[in-house]
């Protein structure tokens, strides 16, 4: 394992000039098939373990009456993916060259999370049964981690196994990938782990056992993570940087300080630890409290189960748009959508309470689902296909990483923020509250996406000295 160093470090990290692209500007569907495939699945994996801890257990726990507290805690176990700049560096700057730069880390940590997945699939249940939140928590986040690691590396591969006018579409296998992992996860996991599902429509007569158990899908599940590792070791070639795309382990540490001392990604940086206060909160409550209130959990998934393909169209639909320079606009776009998103489903909770009518209701719900996940495409597509457009090959890993992470931890502080608050103060309060928030941040988000979409690609790459 090395690190190329070939110029000498100074107050600046440049962007790949047009000699580095040679070799990936144009290709076609064809020849980014395979890239895109490759890339679908092993976000895929990754959506897994995340639907099942942050969807699945959640709405097993409500439904069993588990404290917002507790909720909070299970929250937490996205963090790893908003530490993933802290390992960054070590991915872009030292790998095995002949086996390649992401797959270095990709294959090892895909075959230690096959291995743990068996594991979990003896435990799981137990600590289910038993309420044992700090286990599942300890469990959950031992998955995250891995699969955080291997989203860095994933991430950076985008940029060298996808052609230059292909690349636009990394995000969009991103959120495909995710979704699809979350459909498994959660959309088929909850109702083919209900008794209650199955015995009423699945079942010729009434049985105690569902026909999914936690144990058997998670030995499915390594089973599956395991063969995606040996097609990728030993099928899928990397393509090897040059010398000259090569960065030393200190200019990829230098990628790091571009967002806090470059003005245009320090406003980009604070633009992702902000953007989801206002919509976050009533995110965090929504289907609890209509949970706990008399909805089946099986209901929700089933109604997500039903929304995928919409969710797919719009995703490519979103990619081909950023792919016209458009991704800012499409990102102020999505911020006033989430403010009118919030403001509906607040509509809804407050119909549901006080007017009632379940298909009434059931129709907002399904509107408020569909709203929801128009949102969170809009938003995760397009700022990650604009944080593509400004990044380099190179330090690549590192600069889509870092600006991940920030988004990630935006969103996880807001929503285990709000539900650690909700075991103390009414939810409406903190739900309106953000709303209020957010009318006065629109503005401001406007402001900044139209000045940041007016920068050029060399203008994020200016370290301001001190």
């Amino acid at each position: 394992m090395s690190s190329k160093k070939v110029t000498k470090t100074t107050a600046s990290v440049e962007p790949e000039t047009d000699e580095s692209l040679m070799n990936n500007t144009n290709g076609g569907f064809k020849k980014n098939i395979l890239g895109l495939a490759v890339l679908t699945i092993l976000y895929m994996i990754q959506g897994v373990p995340l639907g099942f801890f942050k969807l699945s257990i959640s709405s097993i726990l409500v439904e069993k009456g588990v404290h917002y507290k507790d909720l909070g805690l299970l929250s937490l176990i996205s963090l790893p993916y908003s530490l993933k700049f802290f390992f960054a560096p070590i991915l872009d700057a030292f790998y095995f060259k002949k086996f390649g730069q992401r797959k270095s880390y990709i294959v090892p940590i895909q075959y230690i999370y096959a291995l743990i997945c068996f594991l979990l699939s003896f435990y799981l249940q137990l600590y289910i049964n038993e309420f044992n939140i700090k286990g599942l928590f300890v469990f959950g986040l031992t998955c995250i981690i891995l699969i955080a690691v291997q989203d860095v590396a994933v991430d950076g591969w985008v940029l060298t196994i996808l052609t230059e006018d292909y690349i636009s579409y990394g995000p969009a296998t991103q959120t495909i990938g995710l979704m699809l992992g979350s459909l498994i996860s959660y959309n088929l996991f909850i109702p083919l782990n209900s008794t209650y599902f199955c015995n009423k429509y699945l079942y010729s007569a009434p049985k105690i056992e569902p026909l999914l158990t936690v144990e058997t899908f998670w030995y499915l599940n390594a089973l599956f993570v395991l063969g995606i590792t040996v097609f990728v070791h030993f099928f899928v070639k990397e393509k090897e940087l040059k010398s000259e795309e090569s960065a030393s382990f200190k200019e990829v540490v230098g990628v790091v300080k571009l967002f806090y001392k470059n003005p245009n990604l320090r406003k980009l940086s604070i633009v992702c630890l902000t953007q989801f206060i206002s919509s976050m909160p009533i995110i965090a409550f929504f289907e609890s409290l209509l949970i706990k209130n008399g909805f089946h959990k099986e209901t929700f998934a089933n109604i997500s189960s039903v929304l995928f393909p919409i969710e797919v169209i719009v995703s490519i639909t979103i990619g081909r748009i950023c792919k016209k320079n458009r991704e800012l606009r499409v990102c102020m776009f999505g911020s006033a959508f989430g403010l009118g998103r919030t403001i509906y489903q607040l509509f809804v909770l407050w119909y549901f309470f006080y007017v009632g009518g379940y298909y009434s209701v059931m129709i907002m719900v399904v509107i408020a689902h569909i709203a929801t996940s128009i949102h969170r495409q809009v938003s995760m597509i397009a700022i990650t296909s604009y944080s593509n457009k400004i990044s380099n090959e190179a330090a690549g890993t590192t600069f889509l990483s870092t600006r991940a992470a920030l988004g990630n931890f935006g969103g996880m502080w807001v929503r285990s923020g709000a539900l650690f608050l909700g075991e103390y103060v009414a939810w409406y309060y903190i739900c309106i509250g953000g709303a209020i928030f957010g009318i006065f941040y629109l503005f401001w988000y406007m402001r900044t996406m139209k000045e940041l979409e007016t920068k050029k690609k060399e203008e994020f790459y200016t370290l301001k000295k001190d």
